[in-house]
């Protein structure tokens, strides 16, 4: 498996700056190693069940400073974006569809996904905010599974 080559070039993307696709690449790698613990299931599943089941292991790297396992983030913004029946939704829901189903099937963010420097992650008026650093927290992850399933 190459999700070493996704990793680093992950991380090289996201030391210059250009987050989306730092996170694209996290995210297709995160998709790649979760396939191999749960092949039986569908993507978003795995790659939800992946972060859910390592989520205080994620935010090390991710949230540093929050263990927000269990959060649950609500406005009419995230039943929008994520087509979904609730306006409620896991930060798993939102990092799999707002940020990695719109960055592959559309190569872009929503306008209103709001990346920021700051520890800072949840709904606000018609904005959604996420720190870049969850990043770091996928690519611990990916790194920490593929270890795993050498």
């Amino acid at each position: 498996m190459k999700t070493k080559q996704f990793t680093d070039l992950s991380q090289e993307e996201f030391l210059k700056g250009n987050f989306e696709t730092a996170f694209s690449l996290a995210c297709q790698a995160l998709d790649a190693v979760s396939k191999l613990v749960y092949p039986q299931l569908k993507s978003g599943a795995r790659f939800k069940k992946i972060i859910d089941e390592n989520f205080e292991y994620f935010c090390r790297k991710g949230l540093p400073g929050i263990s927000c396992k269990g959060i649950v983030f609500s406005n009419s913004m995230i039943k929008t974006e994520l087509e979904m029946k609730s306006d409620k939704a896991s930060l798993q829901d939102i990092i799999y569809k707002l940020v990695r189903c719109s960055l592959i099937h559309e190569c872009a963010l929503p306008e209103n996904l709001i990346l920021t420097d700051k520890t800072l992650v949840g709904p606000k008026g018609d904005k959604f905010f996420m720190p870049v650093s969850i990043v770091q927290g996928l690519l611990s992850l990916v790194n920490k599974i593929a270890d795993q399933n050498v």
